[in-house]
């Protein structure tokens, strides 16, 4: 995907820059070449990606993640009772399917309003598709995520809610350590809330957590790692 300045490289603002454009479209389409058929065609896109992105991929990390804490516990764990196993999400109204390549479809459709005849700054600006001044010194000044950790009761026990800012990042590589134990990788968040699902290590003793993170962009962690937060799981 080639970058562009003007659209977010963090996941959670890119889905409101796609909920936005998407609603201006067909104000503004007609008048600067795009048809009624394409207007549609790229509100279609829109509704799948955004399904992609904050649905149906993560519900697939998060039972990814899930999946190998139960296969830990019932091959490595301690404790009474039968292991549960989780079942599979279920999605309810999904959009229609539609070819690969949504961000650059749109991105050649931007280019094109943007050489029509009569095009102007104030369209561009309400359209959402002149670059942010600002987006590379406001990435600049946080060099590590900033977070909060808080317990919860989950559908079948306590879990961990984990709220991040992403500051034009993609996400944030999280790690965490069980009673003073060794630092693990436990998930990459795209989105947030994320949650730590995992079961305690003993089914019915409390267990000290503790979190760090840093930033995730094009498939590589990086940076400094945030300060240590921690929290006290109980069953």
């Amino acid at each position: 995907m080639t970058s562009q300045s003007y659209f977010p490289t963090s996941e959670s603002e890119q889905v409101a820059w796609l909920l936005h454009y998407s609603l201006k479209l067909p104000e503004y389409g007609l008048n600067y070449g795009v048809s009624a058929q394409e207007i549609e065609e790229t509100q279609a896109d829109i509704n799948f990606a955004v399904w992609v992105m904050t649905a149906w991929n993560p519900a697939i990390q998060q039972e990814a993640l899930q999946a190998t804490s139960v296969k830990h516990l019932v091959l490595n764990g301690s404790g009474y009772g039968n292991v549960v196993i989780p079942s599979h999400s279920q999605f309810e109204n999904i959009p229609v399917s539609r070819p690969p390549g949504v961000f650059n479809r749109i991105f050649a459709q931007v280019q094109r309003i943007k050489g029509s005849a009569g095009y102007t700054e104030s369209v561009g600006i309400d359209l959402g598709i002149i670059g942010s001044a600002h987006a590379s010194l406001q990435t600049a000044n946080h060099t590590y995520p900033e977070f909060s950790a808080t317990v919860e009761r989950g559908a079948n026990a306590a879990r961990v809610r984990i709220a991040f800012t992403k500051y034009q990042h993609g996400g944030v590589a999280i790690e965490s350590r069980r009673n003073d134990g060794l630092w693990e990788a436990i998930g990459i968040a795209l989105v947030k809330p994320w949650f730590d699902i995992r079961p305690l290590v003993d089914g019915k003793t409390p267990e000290v957590r503790e979190y760090r993170m840093r930033w995730f962009d094009k498939n590589d962690a990086h940076g400094e790692f945030s300060p240590v937060q921690h929290v006290t799981v109980g069953p």
